[in-house]
């Protein structure tokens, strides 16, 4: 009996328990001022003390990749070994201005995750609380499937990064050489990687709620329509006024996590913009031009490229989840069938429609452009014709 017990709580699972590999990833590189702990209302608390400790670790990472990219900056201008990917004068500069947005990025970074110490912890006890209104059984299911998407985001991440300190540890180069590279690109990016790693299961958060809001929806109106338009109120375990205010705490969170994550966002999209275009020109100019440009260097670059491509779409991916979601919402509720004589419920179901109509989960980057689908589409398409410019004027000259 006692066994039985000890594994019925072995499946109860928490925010804290099922987010717990991205926040310790996130803590080893110092991305999170404070640790947290969890609590027994499935929330978190901060550890006050810990700042010190989880900032040194920050600072420590900082100073690291600034040490290294001056030594990186000194080494590209008087190293006297031949290096395909920085011959000519063009492909030095874009190696330079990759170099500094990734530099760019780790400052933006701890600045945001320093000002943004406390709203971390706040985001996830709002997450913890809107998943607290929810019974036990549907709640155990939105961790679930949330520790399903974190397994999966952790797997991609440690496969991201063998593969990328694999490729560059394989190259014909000197060992300091490598050392620079893996601590100036490589770093910077595993770096980059835990940030949006971090955004995309907040927001896999928030789709999973949103669909376990689609499903009661969808069982309000399984009741009216088996009882002829007659809603037994004892059936299901929420009000559409309930599942609204619901609704309204997930934007909420949303909004917060935009505000917090934006900043970063905004220098990862320049940087895989600049990057995917000066990798394809570096391949370009390899190909025609550069005789010494070998096949080691042509599977580096189009896997620098392969990498740009999926940080944007893991960028946009969750954007695009989350208004597939909200559309499914506004589905079923007008799937709800409404009688003559359910005026309460049909202002409840115009309230929340009105509602939705003005308050959509879209995000965005400082009010610029939408992080969805249609902006993947659009940095990929920018990045070829600035490409084709690109290679018209080399072709010229």
């Amino acid at each position: 009996m006692a066994f039985s017990k000890n594994r019925h709580v072995d499946k109860k699972l928490s925010l804290m328990r099922v987010i717990g590999p991205v926040n310790l990833v996130m803590s080893l590189f110092g991305l999170l001022s404070y640790s947290l702990k969890s609590t027994r209302n499935g929330g978190v608390v901060i550890n006050t003390k810990s700042i010190y400790f989880n900032s040194l670790r920050g600072v420590s990472v900082l100073i690291l990749i600034y040490t290294f990219f001056v030594l990186h900056v000194h080494d590209v201008f008087t190293a006297t070994e031949s290096n395909t990917m920085t011959k000519n004068v063009l492909t030095k500069l874009n190696y330079m201005i990759e170099l500094t947005n990734f530099l760019v990025f780790c400052t933006v970074a701890y600045i945001c995750a320093f000002r943004n110490r406390f709203t971390y912890a706040k985001l996830l006890n709002a997450i913890a609380s809107s998943c607290n209104n929810f019974p036990d059984l549907i709640k155990n299911t939105i961790f679930r499937d949330l520790q399903g998407h974190v397994r999966l985001i952790m797997c991609l991440l440690c496969l991201y990064s063998v593969m990328q300190l694999a490729v560059n540890f394989s190259r014909n180069n000197s060992v300091w050489k490598m050392i620079l590279v893996a601590l100036t690109f490589n770093l910077p990016q595993i770096i980059q990687s835990a940030v949006i790693s971090f955004y995309c299961v907040l927001l896999f958060a928030l789709s999973t709620i949103l669909k376990n809001i689609d499903a009661n929806i969808r069982d309000i109106a399984n009741v009216k329509t088996m009882f002829s338009g007659c809603l037994k109120l004892e059936m299901i375990p929420f009000s559409l006024r309930q599942l609204e205010v619901v609704y309204v705490k997930v934007l909420e969170i949303k909004r917060e996590i935009n505000r917090a994550l934006e900043a970063c966002l905004l220098v990862i999209i320049f940087q895989c913009f600049h990057a995917m275009v000066s990798e394809a020109y570096i391949i370009f100019d390899g190909l025609t031009i550069n005789a010494a440009f070998d096949t080691h260097n042509i599977c580096n670059c189009s896997i620098w490229v392969i990498y740009q491509v999926m940080k944007i779409y893991a960028i946009t991916y969750p954007g695009t989840l989350l208004k597939e979601e909200q559309n499914k919402i506004s589905c079923s509720l007008y799937n709800i069938p409404v009688a003559q004589q359910d005026t309460r419920l049909f202002l409840e179901i115009q309230h929340f429609s009105t509602l939705m109509s003005h308050q959509t989960t879209e995000l965005s980057v400082y009010g610029h452009f939408v992080l969805d689908a249609q902006l993947m589409f659009n940095i990929i398409a920018s990045a070829s014709i600035y490409l084709t410019i690109l290679l018209n004027f080399e072709k010229q000259s």
